[in-house]
């Protein structure tokens, strides 16, 4: 039986992700392993079994925990989110019924982490981005806040509106 392994590291983006992708050869077929860690702690593993048909299996941790796992065999994706989680796990499908994102949030609605889905795979966002969406939920939260909408005037609160819009433009 011959077996091959090869390992490469590389950063993503610039940012404090760092992928990590093992593979393995022999007679039946071939597996990869991709691993993706956000400040040395693994949050998203890629098994790609290629045999016959392909076999992928996803698992996403929170803080070294997994939180879900999402298993691809071919004929459309089964998800299952781990109990006694420390984190709200969140998904969005397209229209089509395709899967889009996975958000972890924690009770207070503020993202853990967050995953992008291209072609059923999923992506780790980059850490600056997660830190700009948590920046703008938190000045829409104040803004939101029911004592704010009851004392002010419509007009102070479309300024209000205004003024985060312009501060998140680029964001």
């Amino acid at each position: 039986m011959l077996t091959v392994i090869a390992l490469a590291l590389s950063a993503v983006a610039n940012d404090d992700l760092i992928k990590t992708t093992t593979c393995k050869t022999n007679r039946v077929g071939i597996v990869t392993v991709d691993t993706y860690t956000r400040m040395g702690v693994t949050n998203l593993t890629v098994k790609t079994m290629v045999e016959n048909e392909t076999t992928r299996i996803q698992n996403i941790y929170l803080n070294g925990k997994l939180v879900m796992d999402i298993w691809d065999m071919g004929d459309g994706l089964t998800i299952s989110a781990k109990a006694q989680s420390d984190c709200d796990v969140g998904t969005h499908f397209s229209e089509e019924g395709l899967l889009e994102c996975v958000n972890l949030m924690d009770s207070n609605l503020v993202t853990l982490d967050h995953f992008i889905v291209t072609n059923n795979v999923l992506f780790p966002i980059p850490s600056d981005e997660i830190r700009k969406a948590n920046d703008i939920n938190v000045d829409l939260k104040t803004l939101l806040d029911l004592n704010n909408v009851k004392t002010n005037t419509p007009e102070n609160f479309a300024a209000q509106a205004v003024k985060i819009a312009n501060k998140h433009k680029d964001k």
